[in-house]
């Protein structure tokens, strides 16, 4: 038997593993020492087994939290399964709801410290890193096939009827609802944006109605709801904020599209992602892109990066168990479909969200129930109660945690089987897996930022009582330096030498990602081809246009992924530049100068500012001059005719009685007759087609040249970005560089003068010191397990 020790801190992101008390030495150990637990977690006893030579029998301890915990107890669960024996024991840790009040407490006591308490309102960055980490606001977007019942969902998770329930097609603008449980339940305010950001409506008191004015308004760009969320647990420190968003693919507004597909990229605030399926029909081209997408996250981030993406398939009230139709076999075409789109192991959740909603309406405002939504649920009640396949819960990949939380709820069995409940128990895990420490840590670095602008002043003075014994020479030194009228200019000569070789200062891994980038898309230009042109000739002119508004949709799409990742090259180069330009400023100045805060950077503006418009190409239509005709000509028919013909009618004798030779002679007798006939003239058919290798070739050099523009904007905002900067900073060094040397000179002279002035000075420092000590133990105990 093997005693295994796991202790995972998720707020620092550190984990030690032991074997027999030994920490491990591994290349497992090694990679995941400052990984969260849930990247590899999943391979955590196959690691045990390997690593111990085929043990398969363990004592596992861990200390943690209690999320953190149910994982551990989940995949000890599987490797149980599979035959080996496992058992558990855990050391609770403090939750992280605790530890953000402490840290909402410390930086109370932060703004009045005597040391740095005034740095801290001298800061703005280090406040507005606080502020969004004490942000309450956690983030779940909803997005959706056509026809998935997304707007029913979302009513059903509100306990009221407030979304229009409109074609997801046709939804153009993005409703956030932040959840509000003060608020009597079904009763909502909100206030309307226009596309420039400006409140046009303000808030008020809103009804179905009055969305259903607001969305078909066209100036209308984001819709801010505030209401009693009922399906979710109510937090002193999390606020959910649920939104609504068109489809990635939507074509009315491609920047609403670009804003959905950045939530789905967005690895650092990791939002939880809803994606409705319609149980009942499969999309085919609508959503492969971004589910494309969506499994290149899952591969890269992995548990949590799974965790966050939620396939909901709805619509499940519409089997018929007794018809024959199946639930489980309906949710493996589902899964294939997803696997199909590179999605492996898909997390699917089976719900009947418009049973959840009519149960919801039914409680909280019977009198709002019309009587065709009375029979429906009555008819719902009924199946989900009688029907054991409908118990939709059994088929969804809960973990414990999630279905604790489902049964604290006591909810009435219709209810829960409908499976939405389910789903808000996820997103309540969700907080307390990620949300939480992701708070807390983020929280912490920015007290810890506060502490450190003024820990680096009190460390210069701790320097000056170590060193009271080099007193003369530094006076000695002080001295010179305040005599040599060359030493400014030497320095700044030094610094310009090197700010005006721009060369050195372009972030070169920055552009070798863009060219990375270049190189990406002429691939998918091909594939574009490959996909327009098919198997080439002649095509009418209706699937000319099919293919040229399947062409623009991909090019959308593209586009927006594409900005995305140049905007994050950008960022990247930007903070590289940043990054040496300080190291230079501090190789020549870090004795005079605190750090790079008086520095007046120049606005960097993204990428998405000087191409606002690129992500809506014009210009692909179908022209009148690429439809051609052919001639040929046809036989038709233009009219009729009378023509005559004879019919035999019968025979007749013709012999006579003197002659005898002729007695037995007969012939025909025929009778003239009329008939209407078909005339036929020939006639010239022309009928219009297109060219498809043309209509391809006419369009692909704006295609490409559209791509290579947006790439090579990109290559220039890093290299004037990198100028921009190093303009400022020369400025910045030829206005204020000699007053604060001379300043430094002269306040240095000034506390050198008189020995025993800066023995006060160093023990006041020493003083100092030890508060600031003092107060950072207290801030990392917040963070200790």
């Amino acid at each position: 038997m093997n005693n295994v020790f796991i202790s995972h801190n998720p707020f620092t992101v550190e984990t030690v593993f032991e074997i027999n008390g030994t920490p491990v030495q591994s290349a497992f150990a090694e990679q995941n020492r400052t990984r969260r637990l849930q990247l590899w977690i999943e391979y955590l006893f196959d690691e045990l087994y390997n690593f111990t030579g085929g043990n398969t029998h363990f004592n596992l301890e861990f200390q943690g939290v209690e999320a953190d915990w149910l994982d551990i107890q989940e995949a000890a669960k599987i490797a149980n399964e599979k035959g080996m024996a496992i058992q558990l024991r855990w050391i609770e840790s403090e939750d992280p709801v605790s530890r953000i009040t402490k840290i909402q407490d410390l930086m109370k006591e932060a703004e009045k410290h005597p040391d740095f308490g005034d740095n801290l309102k001298k800061s703005p960055k280090i406040r507005e890193m606080f502020n969004e980490a004490m942000n309450k606001d956690f983030d779940v977007y909803v997005a959706a096939t056509m026809s998935s019942g997304k707007s029913t969902l979302i009513n059903a998770m509100l306990g009221t009827d407030l979304l229009p329930a409109a074609n997801e097609a046709t939804t153009a603008t993005i409703a956030q609802i932040t959840d509000n449980d003060s608020k009597p339940v079904g009763e909502f305010v909100g206030s309307r944006f226009n596309k420039d950001g400006i409140e046009v409506d303000a808030l008020q008191r809103v009804t179905l109605e009055m969305l259903k004015e607001w969305n078909a308004k066209p100036d209308t760009k984001l819709i801010k709801l505030e209401g009693n969320i009922i399906g979710i647990n109510e937090r002193e420190n999390v606020r959910l904020v649920i939104t609504d968003t068109p489809g990635p693919n939507n074509s009315q507004d491609p920047e609403h599209a670009r804003t959905t597909m950045q939530h789905i990229q967005d690895s650092v605030r990791n939002p939880l992602i809803l994606y409705i399926l319609n149980a009942m029909t499969l999309a085919t081209n609508d959503d492969q892109q971004v589910l494309s997408e969506i499994a290149k996250i899952m591969q890269q981030g992995g548990k949590q990066s799974k965790d966050r993406f939620i396939f909901v398939v709805n619509k499940m009230d519409a089997f018929d168990p007794e018809a024959g139709e199946n639930v489980e076999a309906a949710l493996g075409r589902i899964t294939k479909y997803l696997e199909d789109n590179g999605i492996e192991n898909p997390l699917i959740y089976p719900v009947s969200a418009n049973l959840t909603r009519l149960y919801r309406k039914r409680t909280e405002m019977p009198n709002h129930l019309t009587r065709k939504e009375r029979d429906d649920l009555t008819s719902m009640e009924n199946l989900f109660t009688e029907e054991p396949t409908m118990d939709l819960v059994k088929y969804m990949p809960l973990t414990s945690s999630a279905r604790r939380n489902l049964k604290e709820k006591n909810l009435p069995l219709v209810l829960e089987r409908s499976g939405l409940p389910a789903i808000e128990s996820m997103i309540d895990e969700y907080i307390d897996k990620y949300n939480l420490p992701n708070r807390v840590n983020r929280a912490y670095q920015a007290l810890n930022a506060a502490i450190a602008v003024s820990s680096n002043e009190n460390e210069t003075l701790v320097e000056l009582n170590e060193h009271l014994s080099e007193m003369e020479s530094i006076e000695a030194q002080l001295k010179s330096l305040a005599s040599n009228k060359n030493h400014f200019a030497k320095a700044k000569v030094n610094m310009e030498k090197v700010i005006k070789d721009k060369k050195s200062l372009y972030p070169r891994n920055a552009i070798s990602k863009i060219d990375e980038e270049e190189s990406a898309i002429r691939q998918r230009i091909y594939r574009f081809q490959d996909d327009f042109i098919g198997n080439g000739g002649e095509i009418t002119p209706k699937q000319a246009e099919r293919k040229i508004r399947i062409l623009t949709e991909s090019i959308n799409f593209e586009s927006s992924r594409l900005i995305n990742n140049l905007e994050n090259v950008i960022l990247e180069a930007q903070g590289i530049t940043q990054e040496k330009l300080g190291h230079i400023f501090n190789n020549y100045v870090k004795d005079l100068f605190e750090g790079l805060d008086g520095i007046p950077l120049p606005v960097l503006d993204g990428l998405k500012a000087q191409v606002s418009n690129i992500a809506t190409m014009t210009g692909l239509g179908l022209n009148s001059d690429e439809i051609e005709e052919s001639i040929t000509k046809e036989r038709v028919k233009t009219g009729t005719k009378e023509e005559s013909y004879r019919v035999k009618t019968g025979t007749r004798s013709t012999s006579t009685w003197y002659k005898p030779w002729t007695w037995g002679n007969e012939e025909d007798v025929y009778e003239t007759r009329y008939r209407t006939v078909d005339v036929y003239d020939d006639v010239e058919k022309r009928i219009e087609y297109v060219d498809a290798d043309a209509l391809w070739e006419n369009r692909e050099f704006e295609i490409t040249h559209y791509f290579n523009e947006l790439t090579k904007a990109a290559a220039t905002k890093v290299e004037t970005d990198t100028e921009a900067y190093a303009n400022s900073f020369k400025e910045f060094m030829e206005k204020e560089f000699e007053v604060k040397f001379k300043e430094i000179i002269s306040d240095l002279q000034a506390k050198t003068a008189d020995k025993e002035k800066i023995k006060v000075l160093a023990a006041q420092a020493k003083d100092k010191l030890e508060r600031i000590q003092k107060f950072k133990h207290k801030l990392n105990e917040v963070l200790a397990l």
